[in-house]
């Protein structure tokens, strides 16, 4: 299977507390959610996270990104690829799947759920009950609502003024900062 997470464009900045708690709940839940609105960095943490514990998981890290699924009876296709699973057999492909997982410690990475959230859910809920070693990372603006879902809210990096800890707060200046320069060079 191998790791298939897309490369980082740029650097990661701040969100260390949250790549610990996405570690300390993968070690005891088999279907972790990021949550949060869009554009808060649930998928640079997502990816971030598995490829931090990739040595964990033998088998691999596949990564499915669900954003460009037109329709829900696409999401086990979009998995499929992901595992690089093409469809010959005739067989359900959730099924098959789970054939090809089987026993294997896996870490599957499952991107931008929330327009196919109850596909993807029936999804992890077959995979998870016939894989013993598979364990789900996925990304959402709302729950999967799968039971042993354990959730982590993504909020927004904190601003300067704000309520929060500095440190955090000059990570949301940092991140501003770098994304501004890369989109404009010579921007002071």
């Amino acid at each position: 299977m191998g790791s298939r997470l897309p490369a980082e464009r740029s650097s990661f900045i701040g969100r260390r507390a949250e790549l610990a708690d996405v570690r300390r709940l993968l070690s005891g839940s088999r279907l972790v959610t990021l949550v949060g609105p869009g554009g808060v960095g649930k998928t640079r943490l997502a990816v971030r996270a598995a490829a931090d514990l990739r040595r964990s998981f033998p088998a691999g890290v596949p990564f499915a990104d669900l954003a460009a699924v037109p329709d829900p009876a696409s999401v086990a296709g979009q998995v499929a690829t992901a595992f690089g699973v093409r469809d010959r057999s005739g067989q359900w492909l959730p099924a098959r799947l789970v054939d090809v997982i089987a026993e294997q410690q896996v870490l599957l990475v499952l991107d931008n759920c929330e327009h196919v959230r109850d596909a993807a859910a029936v999804l992890v809920d077959t995979l998870m009950t016939g894989c013993p070693g598979l364990r789900v990372l996925a990304t959402s603006r709302s729950p999967l609502d799968v039971e042993g879902e354990a959730l982590l809210r993504v909020p927004p990096l904190p601003v300067p003024g704000g309520a929060s800890a500095s440190g955090a707060a000059d990570d949301a200046v940092r991140l501003l900062i770098e994304r501004a320069t890369a989109a404009a060079p010579g921007l002071a």
